[in-house]
């Protein structure tokens, strides 16, 4: 296979990597956000003492701090997906650029090599 194939199936691989991980990102930052919730309302419906307070304190920082960077890795692949233009459209200019390039390669096929005995010339048909 040509290297521009090869190219086109980076290229498809590496759009549908980021649109998996987008969806993973968000999922993970909506179970984070679950968590939070869940935590808040701990904190507001129980009662505590100083030492499972700490505890609630830190069970939510480390709770934050994790969805931070989500978020920002989100925010990251977001960017990305966007600045490259990496949207359903980028996808149908990779079907269409296989497609020609499939069509080119047939009609390549059709010619065939031979060399002339007498004087060694390549001769194209």
């Amino acid at each position: 296979m040509s290297r521009a194939f090869q190219i086109l199936s980076q290229m498809e691989s590496l759009q549908k990597e980021v649109n998996i991980k987008i969806v993973e990102l968000s999922k993970e930052q909506s179970r984070l956000d679950k968590e939070l919730s869940r935590i808040y309302h701990k904190a507001e419906t129980n009662k505590f003492n100083a030492a499972e307070g700490y505890y609630i304190a830190k069970e939510l920082q480390e709770t934050t701090r994790e969805r931070r960077a989500v978020k920002q890795d989100l925010e990251y692949y977001q960017t990305l997906k966007h600045n490259m233009g990496l949207n359903e459209s980028f996808g149908n200019k990779i079907k269409q650029a296989t497609k020609t390039l499939h069509s080119k390669r047939k009609r390549n096929l059709k010619y065939t090599y031979w060399v002339n005995e007498e004087n060694g010339e390549e001769n194209i048909y």
